[in-house]
């Protein structure tokens, strides 16, 4: 009894540190990060997410719950690292194939530990919302930080975008954006939830991201629609109505300051009869073509990983991603890459729609979670980082609470 309980508490401290330091690994990491870190360079914080990856691997396995296959959503994550795992030798890259399968992995680990503890009731809801807070409240305080020191990242031809302490203003967006999941879970509810949805968007706001406040958009707009009619009894509109009223007073206060005015310029480049989406629209048909029109084997098997960047440094005068999942994965794996990325979303689209009829709140939380990776695959890539380890916790905390008390026969 007393090893099973040390066992569960270490299980407990492990994923807890894994999501939470998120933010810390991340400015860690680029902090680090060398210049030369894409042929096999190293960087503490890859280190140390991987210790603490290794470490819970080793603690499902004791705890007999390392069986990952019978988790359909984890499945088509395993079949992607595998396959790169596979085709690590005929790419240009090998060490990005590499690290693809242990990010893979590592998303896994921590989706089936979360629904391992989640099952055997060892954290709950309080322990994910606190999570989320953690997470929330630090890259806001990065953010802010940012703001008061001047600390912009000097894109986007304004002053006002800033990652804080990183460098990378995609990753402080993405670390931002993946607690709303949970927030969204009791925004029906609790004026807190909608108050740190306001906390959201103000630090979504300063990185100017427009992929990531879209998708933030979307996602919030979808999940209070389908919430109305089965929570309308319940939802304490004026805790709700009046922080969702200053909001609104605040968002259109700050589209009318410099920094509003900067961000409404890069949403118009959106537009395709008058901008590129900062060149998105060009690299994307490029990537798009060469994809379409390359040799048969390139078809099936792909071309490696890293492989685009070189394409399109040749095509396009940068070596860059396409900044689309969808794109990159094709091009690394062919066929295979396809059947893996429409089977990941297909497993995630099924599981939220058998929430919809079971638990109020999870449905709407789980449609957050599948919209914004869906979007962000699409709009600008990186759906397989760890930076969105909050968003996969959460997935799987959802499963373990739903999944064993719903009698089923095949899955998660």
């Amino acid at each position: 009894m007393t090893v099973a309980v040390h066992r569960h508490t270490f299980q407990v401290l492990l994923l807890t540190l894994a999501v939470i330091l998120g933010p810390a690994i991340a400015v860690a990491y680029h902090l680090t990060q060398p210049i030369d870190a894409e042929i096999g360079s190293f960087s503490i914080a890859q280190a140390i997410r991987g210790l603490l990856g290794a470490l819970m691997f080793f603690s499902l396995f004791l705890s007999g719950e390392l069986r990952l296959l019978k988790y359909r959503l984890v499945r088509p994550l395993l079949f992607l690292a595998v396959w790169a795992v596979l085709t690590v030798f005929a790419s240009p890259y090998p060490y990005q194939h590499i690290v693809l399968a242990v990010k893979m992995m590592f998303l896994a680990v921590v989706f089936v530990g979360a629904l391992h503890l989640a099952k055997e009731r060892l954290i709950g809801e309080r322990w994910l919302t606190t999570c989320g807070w953690v997470v929330l409240l630090t890259m806001a305080a990065c953010i802010g930080f940012g703001l008061i020191t001047g600390r912009t990242v000097g894109v986007y031809k304004t002053r006002y975008a800033t990652a804080g302490l990183m460098s990378n203003v995609g990753v402080s967006a993405i670390m931002i954006l993946s607690s709303l999941p949970i927030l969204i879970r009791g925004a029906a509810v609790s004026s807190a939830a909608v108050a740190g949805i306001g906390i959201l968007y103000t630090s979504l706001f300063f990185t100017m991201r427009r992929s990531a406040l879209i998708a933030a958009a979307v996602a919030t707009g979808y999940s209070f629609v389908v919430s109305l009619k089965p929570l309308r009894a319940r939802i304490r509109w004026r805790r709700i109505l009046v922080p969702l009223g200053i909001l609104l007073l605040l968002a259109g206060i700050g589209l009318n300051t410099p920094a509003g005015t900067d961000l409404m310029t890069r949403f118009r480049d959106l537009d395709p009869r008058g901008g590129t989406g900062s060149d998105r629209y060009i690299f994307w048909r490029i990537s798009l073509e060469h994809i379409l029109h390359r040799p048969a084997h390139a078809q099936l098997w792909g071309e490696g990983m890293g492989s685009i960047r070189d394409f399109l440094k040749q095509s396009y005068g940068m070596a860059i991603p396409s900044h689309n999942d969808w794109l990159d994965l094709v091009n690394a794996f062919g066929l295979c890459g396809l059947i893996g990325m429409g089977w990941w979303y297909w497993e995630l689209a099924r599981f939220a729609l058998r929430l919809r009829d079971q638990r109020e709140g999870l449905f709407q939380g789980m449609c957050t979670a599948v919209i914004i990776l869906g979007l962000m695959s699409i709009g600008t890539g990186g759906t397989f980082e760890p930076h969105w380890t909050l968003t996969y916790a959460a997935m799987g905390f959802w499963a373990g609470k739903t999944v064993y008390a719903i009698p089923t026969r095949d899955d998660s």
